[in-house]
């Protein structure tokens, strides 16, 4: 008995000198301040650097602006990340994303169109967003509208980060030269035809200022037009529908309107819209040249009108860009990164100020009208009754042949009937 009770006294004096030790060690673990390492582990690895490449569609000055300053701050919070910025003219655009693709060389951030989402969708080319999209605690506030423009198949393949709906505008000053009433613009055709002859200013039989700018290439001009009297590019099914009578209709007001035309490419346009430098009373806008306008010509700003042409039906242009991660891309976690700081509330924000992007939060909505009642009114409204590229695989196709007509019928080579009928014959046999 006497053996066993020493036994156990020996045991418990062991346990007892253990026991402290296990105490000290765990206590000094669970005192270390949160974030760093407990003692005895490693440090944790410098963060690895990351090569990001981003291809944008469209080559807007303002526009490059506000995405280089978006990438200069990007890069000094995140200093592990470096970000190579490119970008191509929308005529260019799809080829040197296909190029690239095809080298195996992909950009890991492209700032896509809605003429693109089908295409790219199709072929399964850009990642779908959805679970990171998921993970935001604020996901429902973004326009679902806006959302449904770059979802593809229940894939959301491009966050839109730019809606863009293309205003027609009108020079107030001179529609009081003309001797029209500057708070009375043309709201139909008939008006519109009216208002441009007795806009535009000539020299001999050369037009100096255009009454109204149109360019017979420019998607941003013709459809719209072709749209208010009718036409629906797509029906229901998705399948081509516009060898149609309503489109002739269209395509001779296109012809008449031209006569009061100024004669600029569209990529001179994009650059430097005439009714910027004062040589077009009535011509189209995005929201980020009015903005420079602005901002070059604040005196201005009162000068600019918005009005909304009607045949059938208002319309106006209204696409939207995006941001999209490649597939191939091997930093889909670094390009979510990016997209995602610049969708956060500030940010939408920051970029509505520095190059007027419509805003695509529905918290932001009053704070985006207050902030400029008369043009974004304007703006919204421009949303509400726009419509921009069809989502199908085959508008790209289909809109080089509209064009094509448009441009045939401007420059007297077919009447548009003609241009109608071959062009869409060329366009059947293209997608077959």
């Amino acid at each position: 008995m006497k053996r066993t009770i020493g036994l156990l006294c020996a045991l418990l004096t062991l346990f007892t000198a253990v026991l402290p030790g296990c105490a000290s060690k765990e206590g000094s673990a669970a005192q270390k301040p949160s974030g760093q390492p407990a003692a005895g582990s490693q440090e944790a690895a410098p963060a690895q650097k990351v090569k990001l490449t981003f291809l944008k569609g469209g080559t807007q000055p303002m526009d490059r602006e506000y995405w280089s300053d978006y990438i200069g701050r990007y890069q000094q919070e995140h200093p592990e990340i470096t970000i190579e910025y490119s970008e191509a003219t929308w005529s260019d655009f799809d080829t040197k994303v296909n190029v690239a693709l095809a080298a195996g060389a992909p950009p890991d951030i492209v700032g896509e169109r809605l003429g693109g989402i089908a295409v790219r969708g199709n072929a399964k080319q850009y990642v779908d967003l959805n679970p990171y999209i998921d993970g935001l605690p604020d996901k429902d506030d973004f326009m679902p509208s806006m959302m449904d423009l770059g979802n593809y198949e229940g894939a959301q393949i491009a966050f839109p980060v730019y809606p863009g709906p293309i205003l027609f505008v009108y020079n107030k000053e001179h529609f009081k030269e003309a001797g029209l009433d500057p708070e009375q613009p043309p709201e139909t055709w008939e008006e519109m035809l009216s208002a441009a002859e007795r806009l535009t200013v000539k020299e001999g039989d050369i037009v100096k200022r255009a009454g109204f700018l149109l360019t017979p290439d420019n998607d941003w001009i013709v459809c719209p037009i072709m749209r208010q009297n009718g036409v629906d590019f797509a029906d229901e099914n998705g399948d081509p529908n516009w060898n149609v009578p309503e489109m002739v209709e269209a395509l001779d007001f296109i012809k008449e309107l031209s006569q009061y035309s100024i004669t600029v490419t569209s990529q001179q346009e994009s650059q430097t819209p005439p009714f910027m430098d004062g040589t077009a009373s009535m011509s189209v806008l995005s929201p980020s040249s009015i903005s420079q306008f602005i901002s070059e010509h604040p005196e201005q700003k009162e000068n600019i009108g918005v009005f909304y042409p009607k045949k059938a039906r208002q319309s106006v242009w209204s696409g939207c860009e995006f941001l999209s991660i490649t597939t191939d891309s091997k930093n889909h976690d670094a390009a979510w990164d990016f997209i995602g700081q610049s969708v956060t509330s500030d940010e939408m924000w920051t970029r509505y100020e520095k190059a007027n992007f419509p805003v695509v939060r529905q918290s932001l909505k009053d704070k985006y009208i207050d902030a400029d009642p008369v043009l974004n009114s304007a703006i919204y409204n421009s949303m509400s009754i726009g419509k921009g590229a069809e989502k199908t695989l085959w508008w790209l196709s289909g809109l080089k042949y509209i064009l094509n007509a448009s441009t045939e019928v401007v420059y007297n080579q077919k009447t548009s009937q003609e241009a109608l009928d071959s062009n869409y014959q060329q366009f059947l046999e293209a997608i077959q």
